[in-house]
């Protein structure tokens, strides 16, 4: 049967194939993420986490950014939470109002700071295999700029990556014009 497909000249057809840098869609690429849980190795064994938007603060505000940013963002707010849980454990039993306030906080606190140390641990998984795939190399390579050679040298056999990786990069370079006819 014939089909006939319409499509907009403005439209980017090699962006959903990018390799994105962005801390939600490198989850998403390099993790088993799947219904808002990621699954990964930590220290030998598997580790699910569920990382929701609406029910996690820190990833609801960090899942947009680079990921180099929130990897800064995340050493930040965890020195932040620690300085705060040391000053709360140094005033102890002082006046009354001051035991209240430590009796009230520092279990959110402590909750807060558990779950920065899961981002933390889910940074790092995202990290070892950003760093086994050279994903950054891929994202570069796929730029409308990117020289032939550079993308060429990933489709290679001994190139790092997945299979998948090297589809992706061979459609957004097919899509854009970025390879040689032999």
């Amino acid at each position: 049967r014939p089909l006939v497909v319409l499509l907009d000249r403005a439209d980017d057809l090699a962006a959903p194939l990018r390799h994105a840098e962005t801390y939600q869609a490198l989850v998403d690429d390099v993790l088993d993420h799947r219904g808002g849980r990621a699954t990964f190795v930590d220290n030998d064994a598997s580790r699910t986490v569920d990382l929701r938007v609406d029910e996690d603060a820190f990833y609801a505000q960090h899942a947009a950014r680079s990921f180099p940013d929130v990897i800064d963002a995340s050493a930040d707010a965890l020195a932040q939470l620690r300085a705060r849980e040391n000053a709360l454990r140094a005033r102890g039993g002082g006046e009354a109002d001051g035991l209240a306030e430590t009796v009230g906080e520092l279990p959110r606190l402590l909750e807060r700071k558990k779950r920065l140390e899961l981002h933390t641990a889910v940074l790092g998984a995202v990290m070892k295999q950003v760093v086994a795939r050279e994903v950054p190399r891929y994202a570069e390579a796929e730029e409308p700029r990117a020289a032939a050679a550079d993308v060429e040298g990933l489709l290679g056999e001994g190139a790092k990556g997945t299979v998948d990786d090297k589809l992706r990069l061979l459609g957004v370079a097919g899509l854009q014009g970025g390879l040689d006819d032999d």
